[in-house]
């Protein structure tokens, strides 16, 4: 596998396969390799991230030797990587670039992220620099850089989010979770993350793959009215729906497709920014299927409780079932 600047570019972002990660590391480690570098502009950016991939790994050795002993020495081709990158854009960047001139200071800078958080009964959407659209949830979180370097796009999402990606087949756009990674060149789809074991993605229109971090299972490659779900327990999932159902959200519409009354609960609290406390055991497990559009927190538990047969009291914010 020949090592090229977009592989370099998700190595430094953590975004390998096993397959690839360990081709960068044996290009790393073979001082006799076939170097190819990115664009001479792009080389301070390439260099200072993967120096802090080096640096990470590292450290992550340190509690495993003596003090004072030499971290680098516990990876053999983390020292290679150190004289690769020192001697190779050195090197380069001798035969590249006049004498004295300064580096652009666009290169220079590390990239600065931005976050933007929803509460409950809240949603927001944001405008990224590439054109991309992004509509989040009540309860989320979404952390974008102000602009796109490299030959990559990624973001980082907590809660749940509606996405539009504009199309760019050069740079990928990567949305990563606490358990999933998703990858697409451009399409719609909506993806729900709140919970700690499970994540939930529809794609609405285009194609998008989803896998889980750790790699453990091929992703899956969804396309339109298709929907992805992984789970700590069962891994990777994929089943055919009607994708609008999933995104109701963004027009005032909440959907429960059979969820436990457990799941339902949390759902509300999001919604109404509301506390629901004291839900019966035997209630818990219990599954509901409805739909409302515009209504009130009463209005929706009224409706439930005739369905499931519980009671109810709401006083402020806090809902106590029985």
């Amino acid at each position: 596998m020949k090592v090229t600047p977009e592989l370099l570019e998700k190595y430094t972002e953590g975004l390998c396969s096993i397959e690839e990660k360990r081709a960068v590391e044996k290009w790393l480690s073979n001082s006799e390799a076939e170097l190819s570098f990115p664009d001479e502009d792009d080389l301070p950016l390439h260099k200072a991230t993967i120096w802090q991939r080096v640096e990470e790994d590292a450290f992550a050795y340190q509690d495993e030797i003596k003090p004072k002993r030499l971290t680098l020495f516990r990876k053999p081709w983390l020292v290679a990587a150190c004289v690769l990158l020192t001697c190779g854009f050195s090197f380069f960047l001798f035969k590249t670039k006049p004498e004295n001139q300064a580096l652009p200071a666009k290169h220079v800078a590390a990239t600065e992220y931005q976050t933007l958080r929803t509460a409950k009964g809240e949603r927001r959407s944001v405008k990224l620099s590439d054109g991309t659209e992004i509509y989040l949830n009540a309860d989320s979180e979404i952390r974008f850089p102000d602009r796109f370097a490299g030959t990559s796009r990624q973001v980082f999402l907590v809660g749940e989010a509606y996405f539009i990606v504009s199309k760019d087949k050069k740079r990928p756009f990567t949305v990563q979770t606490s358990l999933t990674k998703t990858r697409v060149l451009g399409t719609i789809f909506n993806l729900k993350a709140y919970s700690s074991h499970a994540a939930t993605l529809v794609v609405k229109e285009g194609k998008v793959q989803f896998g889980s971090l750790s790699e453990t299972e091929k992703p899956l490659t969804l396309t339109a009215n298709q929907r992805g779900r992984f789970t700590s327990e069962s891994g990777l999932k994929k089943d055919n729906v009607y994708a609008n159902r999933y995104i109701g959200w963004k027009e005032d519409r909440l959907l429960f497709d059979n969820e436990s009354m457990t799941d339902i609960a949390l759902t509300l609290e999001r919604w109404y920014d509301a506390d629901i406390t004291d839900i019966p055991e035997k209630l818990a497990r219990e599954h509901f299927t409805g739909a409302f559009e515009g209504k009130s927190l009463e209005y929706v538990l009224e409706r439930m409780s005739y369905v499931m047969q519980f009671k109810y009291t709401i006083k402020d914010k806090t809902v106590t079932i029985y």
